[in-house]
């Protein structure tokens, strides 16, 4: 799979959106640092963000979407977590806990229908 920096361009994350459901303050921290100089280099070097180089084009969210889709990524909404939420707490109350977490990205798409 490729990089998400490799689709979309000026897409910028960090903590658990860059690294996983893993780490404690310290390390999402770090990437929060990390994630603010690669802004910082890719402002001062002209490098696009999604919506435009260095200014807004108004799209917001829709600019978002219409990237991350052409470059093949595919993005959920509430409703969708919810899904996943509900065959989580199934899954869990199966085993006698509150949830079976759902750990693999494809098996969370398959869920929903994807």
């Amino acid at each position: 799979m490729p990089e998400l920096a490799d689709v979309l361009p000026g897409l910028y994350v960090a903590g658990w959106v860059k690294r996983g459901p893993t780490g404690v303050i310290a390390s999402t921290m770090e990437d929060a640092f990390q994630t603010a100089d690669a802004i910082l280099g890719d402002l001062r070097s002209g490098t696009g963000f999604l919506n435009g180089v260095g200014k807004s084009t108004g799209l917001g969210w829709e600019g978002v979407r219409r990237g991350f889709e052409r470059g093949g990524g595919r993005w959920t909404d509430w409703r969708d977590w919810r899904r996943i939420d509900g065959v989580e707490r199934e899954r869990g109350k199966e085993k006698g806990k509150v949830r079976e977490k759902i750990t693999a990205v494809e098996e969370m798409l398959g869920v929903l229908g994807k």
